[in-house]
């Protein structure tokens, strides 16, 4: 197979979720450019292998790889490629949830593509500059990128580009407190997925769908939407996402009262991002288990749980969840009971 032929076979598992097989196919890729003598296209063709190598939570890895495959092309002449290596930092930045550096790497990525036309790789790159500024709470702004980034789908016909943009809008939504709309935008964008046989979009959108649904006391709801991305990412596998599903199963088993099921599934989502080195993940799922031993009486556990949360996301920039792991200690400290 040619170098490209083997590219194609890479992108296509990277799509069903693939990506320890695609990174076998991304490396004969790179070996058969390099057997052509063409070390540039040897380096082009390893672009995709930064998210894949991501996704099975080898982030220095991928960052090392992304580094060395900008350089190298940026080297050659070969900018808009080079530009497409510094947005897959940005993902790997993202993906570990630091999301200063995410958003620095997509806003340097996309001034190159501007300068270049590209306007599809811009489109895509103002998407995941959006999704780092939902978090870092910066939500006009994010929603200007994304109004931008959905017109510019919609004009080309790209339906899952716009399938990506209707799911990321509905996690801003649902950040900005407009849940009904989350919850459509959300439903919405899963059936598109469903639709496009891309199992892994979909079972992302399935937990926050979740976290919406359990907002709105759909609580058998929620745990079933839980469940249902939880067993895609165990068959895939990705370890992240199951991490977070598990978080956002645990949290619809404890609002059903299923307190010892839902400790479980903390520990492994705590397990998960533990062996990832998500301090930020990990943080949030220690937040969630402070909350559970505090709803219970458990007020030491509670305590020391918080407490480490709060330590723990002090430089993620998630200043939401470090303000609320800080009330739960005080409450303590001042003897506030909280209801279950």
């Amino acid at each position: 197979m040619s170098p490209e032929e083997w590219r194609r076979e890479a992108q296509a598992l990277r799509a069903r979720g693939r990506h320890a097989e695609a990174l076998d196919a991304f490396d004969a890729a790179r070996a058969a450019a390099e057997a052509d003598g063409d070390p540039v296209l040897a380096a082009r063709v390893r672009i995709g292998a930064i998210d894949s190598l991501a996704m099975c939570g080898r982030h220095d890895e991928a960052l090392a790889l992304a580094e060395t495959l900008e350089r190298t092309l940026a080297d050659a002449g070969a900018a808009g490629d080079a530009a497409r290596a510094r947005a897959n930092a940005g993902g790997v930045h993202l993906r570990r949830d630091r999301y200063a550096e995410a958003l620095d790497a997509y806003t340097d990525a996309a001034r190159r593509f501007a300068d270049a036309g590209d306007a599809p790789a811009l489109a895509t790159t103002r998407v995941n500059a959006a999704v780092a500024l939902t978090h870092l709470g910066r939500i006009d702004q994010a929603a200007e990128l994304y109004d931008l980034a959905r017109a510019a789908f919609a004009d080309a016909g790209r339906e899952f580009e716009a399938a990506v943009v209707d799911a990321d809008r509905g996690h801003l939504l649902e950040t900005a407190g407009l849940l009904l709309p989350a919850l459509r935008a959300l439903g919405d964008a899963e059936a598109a997925f469903a639709r496009l046989d891309r199992p892994h979009e979909q079972a992302r959108c399935a937990v926050d769908l979740a976290h919406v649904q359990r907002a709105l006391n759909l609580l058998p709801e929620a745990l079933a939407s839980a469940e249902r991305a939880r067993n895609v990412f165990e068959t895939l596998p990705l370890e992240y996402d199951r991490g977070r599903a598990e978080r956002e199963r645990a949290a619809a088993l404890l609002a059903l009262g299923r307190d010892h099921d839902a400790e479980a599934a903390l520990e492994d989502a705590r397990r998960i991002f533990d062996d990832q080195g998500n301090d930020a993940q990990s943080a949030l799922t220690l937040l969630a288990r402070a909350h559970l031993h505090h709803a219970r009486g458990r007020r030491d556990d509670a305590r020391r749980d918080a407490r480490e949360a709060a330590t723990r996301l002090a430089d993620t920039g998630l200043d939401g969840a470090r303000d609320e792991a800080d009330l739960v200690v005080s409450d303590l400290d001042q003897d506030i009971p909280r209801l279950a």
